[in-house]
């Protein structure tokens, strides 16, 4: 188990945002406290980028254990929800797939933000997302997820897929 998150940071940082994101700024609470946890659990940092013979792909935190490589992706989502949905689920699908058979990392957690500070999601994306989540746990592609929604005043996990339930 991962130790919890304060989400305080990361709400500011979301407010704050009023353009489309083309960096991670705003995530950097959800990185130092994902690196404080890696050191705490004793795992080794390692470089981003992960090579096989035919891929390369630069995750967001790379670390090993004595079982392996693991990676850990954030992505965020701040506007038109409904347009972007099916490529966050695209993309973190195809994440899942490409690091188990084509890179052999051990396991891949993925930590979705959905800032809901200027419009809210309709709750059929986050079934949707729920679901494919919980698809990709059952078939061994993913390990872990965390989905965590930031409002203007109040911030929030979804359901089981919390930092209450991670596992390293």
């Amino acid at each position: 188990m991962i130790q919890v998150f304060s989400t305080q940071k990361l709400e500011k940082a979301c407010k704050l945002l009023d353009k489309p994101v083309r960096n991670d700024k705003h995530l950097a609470s959800v990185y130092s406290h994902i690196n404080k946890s890696l050191l705490k659990e004793g795992k080794q940092k390692l470089p981003r980028k992960v090579k096989s013979d035919w891929y390369t792909k630069n995750y967001d935190i790379v670390f090993s254990d004595g079982h392996g490589q693991h990676a850990v992706e954030l992505k965020s989502i701040s506007s038109s929800f409904g347009k972007n949905f099916n490529n966050r689920i695209e993309e973190m699908t195809g994440q899942a797939f490409l690091s188990r058979n084509m890179l052999d990392l051990k396991s891949l957690s993925y930590i979705f933000i959905i800032n809901e500070t200027k419009e809210t999601v309709d709750s059929k994306y986050i079934s949707r997302l729920n679901g494919c989540a919980t698809t990709l746990i059952d078939l061994g592609l993913l390990k872990n997820f965390v989905l965590l929604r930031v409002g203007k005043s109040y911030s929030c996990y979804e359901n089981k897929y919390s930092f209450k339930n991670w596992s390293w």
